[in-house]
């Protein structure tokens, strides 16, 4: 299933996003709802995982609390993840702006992308929650394999994530 280029909503699976999610703790309620009732997320990939091989997969299951879904010519697809013991959580979908030059229309916005000061307050409270989990692993996670935890701490030191606070925030590394 691909889905891209589009904006859509999002359909929470959670009853309380506040209570039952920390991937939405820093977000204000009226944006979590604009969020699940208005095309704000944009959507470019080409595959997708659909809850029933979430459902298949102990090791998703046992890993991995669904917060949110969206549906696609009948098929339910997993939008929004967060760890059960670790602080790491995804989304399907792009919640940046800044890139609204790379895939551009003569404006500069993104194919399918609503560029606005509601995406953008997305993208800032999507920054928010990485730098709030960032500093959070630094102080509370150890990782039992030497290597991989003096990668994440030399990742965390140099991309600005600090016990005192983040200067930058990393959407992806590569690692």
């Amino acid at each position: 299933m691909t889905i891209y280029g589009e904006s859509r909503p999002m359909d929470m699976v959670v009853d309380d996003v506040k209570e039952d999610s920390y991937l939405f703790d820093a977000f204000p309620d009226e944006l979590v709802v604009k969020m699940q009732k208005e095309d704000l997320l944009l959507h470019s990939h080409d595959w997708v995982i659909k809850t029933d091989t979430y459902a298949e997969s102990q090791p998703l299951r046992d890993f991995f609390n669904i917060i949110a879904t969206d549906n696609e010519k009948g098929e339910e697809f997993v939008v929004a993840v967060e760890g059960k013991r670790y602080p790491v959580s995804g989304v399907m979908f792009h919640p940046e702006t800044q890139l609204r030059h790379i895939i551009g229309k003569r404006d500069g916005s993104l194919l399918g992308k609503v560029n606005d000061e509601v995406t953008d307050a997305i993208n800032f409270y999507f920054s928010e929650h990485v730098r709030i989990q960032a500093a959070k692993t630094m102080d509370t996670h150890k990782f039992a394999d030497p290597e991989f935890g003096e990668r994440m701490e030399w990742l965390n030191t140099n991309m600005g994530f600090t016990r005192a606070g983040a200067a930058s925030y990393l959407v992806s590394f590569g690692f």
